[in-house]
């Protein structure tokens, strides 16, 4: 299975802690099969996981550091809004 950088600390941090997957689930309130989908890069990790996995695993800053830049690495899109731009702006961005 591929896993993407953030999937790849987490899976090691839940091993660390000895957790498995269904006790992830039950602290950030998504399925088992969510998280994996996740972990796989299938979907983005949500915004407020960063924290809620800092705070259940009580992250060092150092540690917290690693987990967002996890998440950085593991981004496949990113999202501009273009509403206030002009065309120029729209042309380079697309």
């Amino acid at each position: 299975m591929n896993y993407t950088p953030f999937g790849m600390f987490f899976r090691t941090l839940r091993v660390k802690h000895h957790e498995i997957l269904s006790d992830a689930s039950k602290f950030l309130n998504v399925t088992s099969a969510y998280i994996s989908s996740v972990e796989c890069g299938k979907r983005p990790v949500p915004e407020e996981w960063a924290s809620l996995i800092a705070a259940h695993y009580h992250l060092s800053r150092a540690e917290v550091s690693e987990l967002n830049q996890a998440i950085e690495d593991s981004k496949t899109s990113i999202k501009i809004n273009l509403s206030r731009s002009g065309a120029a702006q729209r042309s380079a961005a697309i």
